[in-house]
């Protein structure tokens, strides 16, 4: 009900032109630091339960659009300690349960407000001037993406697995929006792991495309297909550090996934999802060199899963051509896939 009327509050005053910004936060924030004491008993004793993780997660993103300006860290800097110290919490327990999803959405949501920010901090400031603002935000990325992965291998269930792997590849998707280059250049916090977050997040999600949960399999594609259109040119040109960083790691995955994709518009895919494998194909096809795309398509199309006659062979092939050059719509590939299955 709190983050109800914040946030009811807060958006009817900002359409108010009589209000200023100052006028709106002051009094909601004043609300804030009183209630904060309870906030933090109630994440330390109740985390478990999944409808006050819900609640809490809903509170704690009113607090992160309160401050959208990055005026007030400490307060988004608490928020995010409560949020960490709910992933902490889950990462020990022997089972995994879905209660975590609200707080992956809550750290998704603030990557997506304050990423680029963080961006800023980890290139360097090459391209501007890094401020206490954008070194405490990138701080922040860092410790919320390294404690959602931590939940990942807390668990041996498969089902368990399931229910965080949507949320997991939604806070990859906003860092390879936001801040890919922090992304990239992030390891595991504990140091067991000797490669990298992204290149892990990238080999579950090539794993993930096999799952049979619809959820999983379209999180997973949409993810690769950020991922493929950061290397596809033409690319922002401020983003050419983050795609030559990027291409080094999805290069490898090219022939693995083009096989993939046919193979799973053969039956294999839920037809849900045929859409983000055609836009999948699309992208990877456009960013890959003719021959090589040419060389993998015969060869996916050779495949015993492709059981529809000689002449279907020839079409997709001619259609998988014309995505390498560029000439085709991702929509046409989606028609395809779907034809396929």
């Amino acid at each position: 009900v709190l983050a109800i009327a914040l946030r009811t509050f807060n958006t009817f005053a900002k359409k108010n032109k009589s209000t200023t910004n100052e006028g709106v936060k002051a009094p909601l924030l004043s609300l804030l630091h009183r209630v904060w004491p309870t906030i933090t008993t109630i994440s330390k004793n109740f985390s478990s339960y999944e409808v006050v993780v819900s609640s809490l997660s809903d509170f704690l993103l009113v607090v992160v659009s309160l401050n959208e300006d990055g005026e007030n860290l400490s307060l988004i800097t608490e928020a995010v300690e409560i949020a960490i110290a709910i992933l902490d919490a889950s990462a020990h327990q022997k089972r995994i349960t879905s209660s975590i999803n609200p707080i992956l959405n809550f750290v998704e949501e603030t990557i997506d407000t304050f990423g680029h920010q963080a961006e800023v901090h980890a290139i360097g400031g090459f391209t501007s001037p890094t401020t206490p603002l954008t070194e405490t935000m990138h701080k922040i990325v860092q410790r919320m993406v390294q404690k959602s992965f931590s939940t990942i291998p807390a668990t041996s269930e498969n089902r368990a697995q399931e229910d965080i792997l949507p949320g997991i590849f939604a806070i990859c998707r906003a860092c390879i929006r936001r801040c890919p280059v922090l992304l990239m250049t992030l390891s595991y916090a504990d140091g067991n792991f000797s490669q990298s977050m992204f290149a892990a997040s990238l080999g579950a999600t090539v794993s993930a495309i096999g799952n049979r949960q619809a959820e999983v399999v379209r999180d997973a594609l949409l993810y690769l297909n950020d991922c493929f259109l950061l290397v596809t040119p033409p690319n922002d040109s401020r983003r050419n550090n983050a795609a030559s960083m990027a291409l080094r790691f999805v290069q490898p995955l090219r022939e693995e996934l083009i096989i993939a994709l046919i193979a799973g518009a053969c039956g294999l895919f839920p037809r849900e999802v045929l859409d983000p494998a055609g836009s999948l194909l699309h992208s990877i096809l456009k960013s890959t060199e003719a021959s090589d795309a040419e060389r993998i398509c015969i060869s996916a199309v050779q495949k015993e899963s492709f059981r529809v006659g000689d002449n279907a062979r020839h079409t997709v092939l001619l259609t998988l051509g014309r995505g390498t050059q560029g000439t085709i719509a991702a929509s046409v590939l989606m028609d395809l896939l779907d034809d396929l299955w």
